[in-house]
C-alpha cells in the first residue's frame, strides 16, 4: 500500500468514518516504511507525519505514539494474516487439506505483504519494546502454532500423519518460513536477487508431506 520510494504521502482531509479508517490505515503503513528503514526506536513521529504529508499536529489526533503506531501495524499486518491462516485451516476433513491451504497461503504472504518488514522491525527492536514482542508472539505466533498442533493431532489420532510431537512439528513446518522472510529482507538490503520463495516453500512442502508420510 506504501511504497519505499514514495517520499510522502499526500492526503485529503478525512471527513467520513471510513475516510478516517482509511487515513489511519495510510498512516500505519507509512509508519511501517520508516520503521523499517530507521528502526522502530530510531524513528521520530515527525519522520511519519513527513512520510504521510500531513502535520506532526495530525498524526496525534490519530495515534498517540510510535508504540501505538507500531502496535496498529502489527495488527492490522500481523494478526489479520494470523487470523486468516486459522480460518484456512480449521474445518477440512484431513491434514494434507489443511496443509495444503497453508502452502498455498504463505507465498503470497511473503511476496506480497509488508508482513516481512514488520518481522524485521520485531527483530531489530525486540530488545526496547518487550511488551509489544510479547504480544505478537501469544497473538500471532502462538496462534498459528496452535491451531497447527490441533491439526496435526487430530490427524495423528486418525492416524493419517506419523508424528511424536504434534506441537515441534508445528514448528517444524513454519521454521523454512521465518528463514525466508529474513532473507527476503537481507536481499533487499543488498539488492541482490530475491529469493524463489514460492520455489523454496514447494520444496520444503513436499519434504514434510514425506515425513508426515502424506502422499500428494
Amino acid at each position: 500500500m506504501s511504497s519505499l520510494n514514495n517520499l510522502a504521502i499526500k492526503m485529503k482531509r478525512a471527513i467520513s468514518e471510513i475516510e478516517k479508517e482509511q487515513r489511519k490505515e495510510q498512516i500505519v503503513f507509512a509508519a511501517l516504511d520508516e520503521f523499517y528503514l530507521k528502526g522502530l526506536k530510531a524513528t521520530k513521529m515527525e519522520d511519519i507525519a513527513i512520510r504521510c504529508g500531513i502535520s506532526k499536529g495530525t498524526l496525534y489526533l490519530y495515534f498517540s505514539s510510535k508504540k501505538a503506531l507500531f502496535e496498529s501495524a502489527v495488527e492490522h499486518i500481523a494478526m489479520h494474516k494470523a487470523q486468516q491462516i486459522q480460518s484456512l485451516m480449521t474445518n477440512h476433513n484431513s491434514v494434507k487439506e489443511a496443509l495444503d491451504q497453508l502452502f498455498e497461503f504463505i507465498p503470497n504472504v511473503i511476496i506480497d505483504s509488508p508482513l516481512p518488514k514488520l518481522i524485521k522491525v520485531l527483530i531489530s527492536d525486540a530488545f526496547d519494546f518487550p511488551d509489544v514482542i510479547k504480544t505478537y508472539k501469544q497473538n500471532i505466533i502462538d496462534q498459528v502454532l496452535s491451531t497447527i498442533t490441533i491439526v496435526l493431532q487430530a490427524g495423528k489420532e486418525r492416524g493419517e500423519v506419523n508424528i511424536d510431537d504434534a506441537a515441534l512439528t508445528a514448528k517444524l513446518i513454519v521454521a523454512p518460513v521465518i528463514f525466508a522472510v529474513v532473507w527476503k529482507v537481507l536481499s533487499e538490503a543488498e539488492n541482490s536477487p530475491p529469493l524463489a520463495v514460492d520455489v523454496l516453500l514447494k520444496q520444503h512442502q513436499l519434504i514434510i508431506y514425506k515425513a508426515l508420510g502424506i502422499t500428494e
